[in-house]
């Protein structure tokens, strides 16, 4: 991102949600305060919430944006909030237009952001999907209403506009899928997963049931583009608003693969984006740079903090349990076995009902 940014002073950097959560433990152990603290590293200026930021409530998503500590009895249950006394929260905008506590027109975070690039002004939309408590805990959505994605945009667009600011970009945590591709070998066709810089403008198309297409051709024309999330899929595509003009929709894969880099015209006569100047383009996160001084910094210090939850002791095999299925299998592994009967025998799935009879683990899961 240093090298992208490198010549171009008048930029931002977004995203679309799931920026913590079903984390490794070196963020998991101190309640993913790390990964803020990293994404604040990579001076990331805007996010909408996806669903993964509800796994432990929204009050802890309210902690992550405004900062603060838990008092977990310092390493209780294997995490330890604040392990160096401290947690500043997130500096970037967390945005979550669509979510409601119940029963009421009350957002639990902000709406939308409005950026301002020397006189250049462009508001963010940030929404998670309207279907979060379908794949979420029960407890993680408790007390929430998540509403239609298109209907909250919407509605937003007259709300910006009489603040003078007619440049709006929509990051949600919704997406598409690319359909596969056609390459050939040697005269024959065969028909393969999309390359990471797919594009709908050269033959790429995203599947007709895309949950994206439908909420890009219902949101207002007045809205200039969309960074989508959630399916981790690349795409790069226009689709159409419902007054027939093209409209970019962007997604950059997932697990920090890729970046799309857009460019754009900023007309400072209308105070809007210049649609068709509107150009992306993913790009692959490589290894061959040098590592980040503040970021290998922050990693290194939470090595140190969590070894000693990393190094204690839980039992013992006598050989390895991978998650290598079996030949001609159905994805069943022994380590997936494993985690499903830890989570069967483990005291806390008890509570006031009596003692499950079955637990199941999900091969991305594992």
């Amino acid at each position: 991102l240093a090298e992208a940014r490198r010549g171009h002073p008048n930029s931002l950097t977004v995203a679309a949600g799931d920026l913590m959560g079903a984390s490794p433990l070196l963020s998991g152990a101190f309640h993913d305060e790390p990964s803020i603290e990293a994404l604040n590293a990579l001076k990331l200026d805007v996010s909408a919430v996806g669903n993964h930021e509800f796994d432990e409530g929204f009050v802890e998503l309210q902690r992550m944006a405004d900062g603060g500590c838990i008092d977990d009895g310092d390493g209780a249950n294997n995490q330890n909030s604040c392990p160096d006394g401290s947690f500043e929260g997130a500096d970037f905008d967390y945005l979550a237009a669509n979510v409601f506590r119940k029963g009421t027109d009350e957002t639990i975070l902000p709406a939308y952001s409005i950026e301002t690039v020397k006189r250049a002004k462009i508001a963010f939309i940030g929404m998670t999907l309207e279907d979060t408590p379908d794949i979420v805990t029960a407890s993680g959505v408790e007390g929430l209403d998540f509403r239609d994605e298109v209907e909250t945009a919407n509605a937003l667009v007259p709300e910006l506009q009489a603040q003078g600011v007619n440049a709006i970009v929509v990051l949600i945590h919704q997406g598409g899928s690319p359909d596969q591709e056609t390459w050939y070998h040697d005269g024959t066709a065969y028909r393969v997963n999309p390359s990471y810089d797919v594009t709908c403008s050269e033959n790429g198309s995203l599947k007709a049931d895309s949950p994206i297409i439908p909420i890009a051709q219902g949101l207002d024309p007045a809205i200039d583009m969309i960074v989508s999330g959630h399916t981790h899929q690349p795409y790069i595509c226009n689709i159409p608003d419902s007054e027939g003009n093209d409209r970019m929709v962007t997604s950059a894969s997932s697990f920090g693969r890729l970046y799309t880099d857009t460019t754009l015209t900023y007309n400072l006569r209308t105070n809007d984006i210049e649609r068709t100047s509107v150009a992306s383009e993913n790009v692959l996160v490589t290894r061959d740079v040098r590592k980040d001084k503040v970021e290998t910094e922050l990693i290194a210090k939470y090595k140190t903090l969590v070894a000693p939850i990393a190094s204690e002791v839980i039992g013992e095999i006598t050989t390895d349990v991978t998650r290598t299925p079996p030949a001609g299998g159905s994805g069943e592994s022994q380590l997936g076995d494993l985690i499903a009967d830890a989570q069967l025998a483990h005291t806390s799935v008890v509570g006031s009902y009596p003692p499950p009879v079955l637990a199941l683990m999900n091969p991305g899961g594992v």
